[in-house]
């Protein structure tokens, strides 16, 4: 991590800012934590820069420089998104806590202030509910005063109910400070106090020791749960079940974004494919007569028609990767339109023309492969004009394909469009707020790309060129 240096805290009694490259260098730092506080500075490059808009023209060697950061440290090949997504979403995490928790604001008083300050404040309210505590068992919390006009006797009650808030005082105490010790804030605490300690700290690998038993013995804490909610048009309202977010799924997104990004933070087209065959250009066209939310909808409808022909399930495959993919966009059309870079009544209109044309056709939440299959207008030299039509056209043609090079071509032309659906400068505060009710798998994507500087350049665009940005351009780079 030389020359990176970013800042993790500030310690103004332990020698000042701690950077990610002084923690890379700490020889009793485990690499796990180090990746932990790397996601942690990494929060805080996130919230400064897109939250708080303290985005400032930045020189082509910054660009550059957070660029590279991605795709040469974080993400060099498709075989690290594992560490890449894990350091994504811890960072998440941070974000969460920032927005919703007050541990951010503890962790800061902590490394301003010695550590020891929060275990010794933690102490001192124990100790002062102990102590009352004995005064209340010895009856002693009465004041005798010399002839009361009122007297007040205290009866065996009153001690019971004092003792038992005084329990509940002491067990949420406890509760508390066990929580924070056991959280990633507390983690990253001990790695600042491996690079600058103030000399009446205790040994890190002891405060480490304490922390590790915590985090075994309390509940975790993670807020992504790694799932992805579906929706399928062909369906209708038939609630679809989240499913996990898969391997497949993940290197899939690696791969494309390596293809797409890795050479040229300013390309969005990767190499060519059959996706150029002129049997299946159609139905990327864009302009007046299909919008790039139409062409996402046509697709979905073709991935869709694939599946259900089929007589395997999906799974961690290429295949299940596409169909995931296919259906997480189709959510997201439905479910969270803020999160897309498009408007959300442009959006709603869609949304509401699919729905119609369901009715229209007699769709129901159970339709055959053979009806779809049989739909007047779906075939080879038909024009078709409703959507619907359109993706059961492109999916009687996809099918032509070999089953594997099929749904190889879908996992990367879908891991390509929530790429693009994911690129948005202006979506931000919509990102954090769905972090409250777990996130989405949107966020680690459009998080990536921040790093990454692509943000930061599609915001300095003409925000009609970013309108008009050919979303079908990642499925012509499906390899």
């Amino acid at each position: 991590m030389n020359g990176y240096e970013y800042g993790v805290c500030y310690r103004p009694c332990g020698g000042g800012v701690v950077t990610i490259a002084q923690i890379w260098d700490s020889l009793g730092i485990s690499t796990s934590l180090k990746d932990l506080c790397l996601s942690y500075a990494l929060f805080v490059q996130l919230i400064h820069r897109r939250f708080f808009c303290r985005v400032h023209p930045m020189a082509a060697s910054s660009v550059t420089r957070d660029h590279d950061f991605v795709f040469k440290k974080l993400l060099p090949s498709e075989r690290d998104f594992e560490r890449a997504f894990r350091i994504v979403e811890a960072e998440l995490g941070f974000c969460y806590d920032f927005f919703f928790t007050k541990y951010y604001y503890t962790f800061v008083i902590t490394n301003l202030l010695p550590v020891p300050f929060l275990q010794s404040l933690a102490l001192a309210k124990i100790t002062l509910i102990l102590t009352v505590g004995v005064f209340a068992v010895r009856n002693s919390l009465l004041l005798e005063t010399p002839n009361p006009i009122i007297q007040v006797r205290i009866s065996r009650a009153d001690n019971i109910i004092t003792l038992l808030l005084l329990g509940i005082a002491l067990i949420v105490e406890l509760v508390h400070a066990a929580f924070y010790l056991a959280s990633d804030w507390a983690q990253v605490s001990v790695a600042t106090m491996y690079v600058k300690r103030y000399w009446y700290e205790i040994s890190p690998s002891i405060f480490a020791t304490v922390i590790a038993f915590l985090r075994r013995v309390t509940f975790s804490g993670q807020l992504m749960r790694n799932r992805m909610k579906q929706h399928s048009v062909i369906l209708g309202q038939r609630q679809q079940d989240p499913v996990e977010v898969s391997d497949a799924v993940k290197i899939a997104v690696a791969r494309s974004l390596i293809s797409m990004y890795s050479g040229n933070p300013t390309n969005d087209v990767g190499e060519t494919s059959q996706w150029q065959d002129h049997r299946y250009s159609w139905a990327l066209l864009q302009g007046l007569s299909q919008s790039q939310l139409e062409v996402m909808l046509i697709w979905h409808v073709a991935t869709e028609y694939c599946h259900i022909s089929g007589a395997r399930p999906a799974s961690a495959t290429a295949r299940g990767a596409a169909v995931h993919l296919s259906r997480y966009c189709a959510y997201l059309i439905g479910s969270v339109p803020e999160l897309l870079p498009y408007h959300e009544a442009d959006i709603a209109e869609l949304a509401e023309k699919v729905t119609k044309e369901r009715k229209l056709f007699g769709f129901s939440d159970s339709v055959s492969h053979d009806r779809m299959r049989n739909l007047q207008g779906t075939g080879e030299e038909d024009n078709p004009r409703k959507i619907l039509q359109k993706g059961i056209k492109l999916g009687k043609q996809l099918e032509r394909m070999a089953d594997g090079d099929r749904w190889k071509a879908l996992q990367d032309f879908w891991a390509k469009t929530t790429i693009h659906a994911a690129k948005s400068h202006y979506t931000t505060k919509q990102h954090m707020q769905h972090l409250e009710s777990g996130g989405e798998f949107l966020t680690h994507i459009w998080a990536l790309l921040a790093h990454a500087g692509i943000l930061y350049l599609n915001s300095v665009n003409n925000e009609d060129q970013e309108d008009q940005a050919n979303l079908g351009s990642g499925p012509s780079a499906a390899a």
